[in-house]
């Protein structure tokens, strides 16, 4: 038990490697308080920012059915939270401890949390982090509240990068579509009503919408496959409520309820039917559901002949060709925003996209593929050890004695590979064309057929006579595959229409597509 002055600490309500929660009260008042320690013997900055983070979002909330957060001091130089205590225990732990709720248990718990919400992001402040763990509920089941802020945002808005599914912020099993960074959409508030979806189903079914472990698995689920229906998995599930679990769960944000309050009016009249032991009769949803902000859609119009035209050069690349796709037009057309469309297909056919920038203030050679490269190779180091394991034997099988040329520009790779031995001294002609020979056997390598590669070169206008030799000998490479580049720039004499070239891997020069997509 970890000693607070100014606490009276009694009771370990949980306790694992990174952290520990405990129950006491404040000496001065005798207040119910409830502790979270950072208990890791050596932390690292990523974890004691994350206190300081959760601290700084939540100390000026007072919100019914929103953990207030009453202090932050440090124990042993590691922070702890102290926050209210109303006598519960996580959802999860319940459930564990319990067995699976009612339905009309979960959907009054679902019901509180949806209110809870809606107030919380009435404060400007976005959770991205709701699942069962983070909801704690008293025994009778009267009061739900949530907790944990170390990943919530005030920002209305925020456009997740893709990245490795073992570096997602959040809960992998809860989190939306738009927050696995794979989609081309911006998270906001609706991120919360996903996963809080995805908490009701599993109250209410006994087991979540996506099962396994496997995190590229889960993140396709939630990108791609439908929930089968909560009443079809659970007969006593009525239908009503089992609509509504399917309109939080649904792929696009702007399909979902909008807001907290309208969630909770529909979940309020599926409650009363329940508590009353009558069907829940049939209703139209949302009909309160209004978004607390206006929600400007994020869906491209207008580009369905570009779109087309991009996922069908990608699906030539996966299945085995090399493909080249230049996007042009005005700054702001949208070249950007268009190509980033490719990104939830790359994903489902478990390829990577990886994208770098050339920077017109920045003339370093080969900037914007060594980015790609670098991107590339910290989403590799994220896997698993015996994935690692695999990477390290075939990188180090198709560079051999030239690893140094590429861990220079690259030096990611030589947590993979090791620390290479120097290669031999070459004049200066020599040298560039052994990097370019180097940089292609390792582009090689990256782009297979289980994982297709789509490299993006945003701002190319800038790109130096080198990178474009450097693209020139990747896609006359005879020996690479399942590669797609997309170069995205700026041709000042193009209208205000953005425009697409193709070229598909075999030696003739890139050739207007189609023409202007206006």
């Amino acid at each position: 038990m970890i000693n607070i002055p100014g606490y009276h600490l009694r009771e370990t309500l949980f306790s694992s490697a990174l952290s520990t929660v405990v129950r006491g009260t404040r000496a001065s008042d005798g207040v119910p308080v409830v502790v979270k320690w950072l208990s890791v013997s050596s932390p690292n900055v990523k974890s004691l920012a994350r206190y300081r983070y959760a601290w700084e979002n939540a100390r000026d909330l007072d919100l019914a059915g929103v953990a207030k957060v009453y202090d932050l001091v440090h124990v042993q130089d590691r922070p702890a939270l102290i926050m209210e205590d109303i006598g519960g225990q996580s959802l999860r732990h319940l459930v564990a401890s319990r067995g699976q709720l009612t339905v009309l248990e979960s959907v009054a718990i679902a019901r509180q949390v949806a209110d809870a919400l809606g107030r919380l992001h009435g404060a400007h402040l976005i959770h991205r982090d709701i699942n069962p763990s983070n909801i704690v509920v008293t025994p009778d089941l009267s009061r739900a509240m949530i907790i944990d802020f170390d990943i919530s945002t005030r920002l209305l808005r925020e456009q997740i990068s893709a990245t490795s599914a073992q570096l997602l912020e959040g809960t992998l099993a809860y989190i939306s579509p738009e927050q696995t960074g794979r989609v081309n959409r911006a998270t906001d508030h609706r991120t919360d009503l996903y996963s809080l979806g995805v908490t009701l189903y599993e109250l209410v079914c006994g087991q979540r919408p996506f099962l396994g472990s496997d995190p590229l698995a889960l993140v396709h689920s939630h990108i791609a496959r439908p929930p089968v229906p909560p009443s079809k998995q659970n007969a006593r599930v009525p239908e009503m409520v089992s609509r509504i679990i399917c309109k939080l769960m649904e792929k696009t944000p702007e399909a979902r309820y909008q807001s907290g309050f309208g969630l909770s009016h529909d979940l309020q009249r599926c409650l009363d039917a329940l508590c009353q032991g009558e069907p829940v009769a049939p209703f139209t949803l949302g009909e309160r559901d209004v978004s607390p902000w206006l929600q400007v859609s994020q869906r491209l119009y207008g580009r369905e002949a570009a779109i087309k035209t991009l996922l069908q050069t990608f699906a030539r690349a996966a299945a085995g060709s090399k493909e080249l796709l230049l996007v042009s037009g005005f700054p702001g057309v949208g070249k950007t925003r268009l190509v980033r469309e490719a990104v939830r297909d790359v994903s489902l056919r478990n390829g990577r996209f990886v994208s770098g920038k050339y920077n017109q203030l920045q003339n370093v050679p080969y900037a914007g593929v060594i980015q790609a490269l670098r991107n590339l190779i910290r989403d590799i180091l994220a896997g698993t050890t015996d994935e690692i394991a695999a990477w390290r034997e075939r990188i180090g099988g198709a560079l051999k004695l030239n690893a140094a040329v590429i861990v220079a520009v690259v030096p990611e790779l030589a947590l993979i590979i090791g620390e290479p031995n120097p290669p031999p001294m070459l004049d200066p002609s020599e040298s560039l064309s052994r990097f370019q020979r180097v940089m292609v056997a390792f582009v090689r390598v990256l782009a297979s057929k289980e994982h297709p590669l789509v490299l993006f070169l945003d701002d190319l206008q800038w790109a130096g006579g080198n990178s474009l030799a450097l693209l020139q000998a990747m896609l006359s490479d005879p020996g690479q595959s399942h590669l797609m580049v997309i170069g995205a720039f700026r041709e000042t004499q193009a209208t205000d229409s953005l425009r697409i070239k193709q070229w598909r891997g075999g030696g003739r020069s890139p050739s207007r597509a189609q023409g202007p997509i206006s």
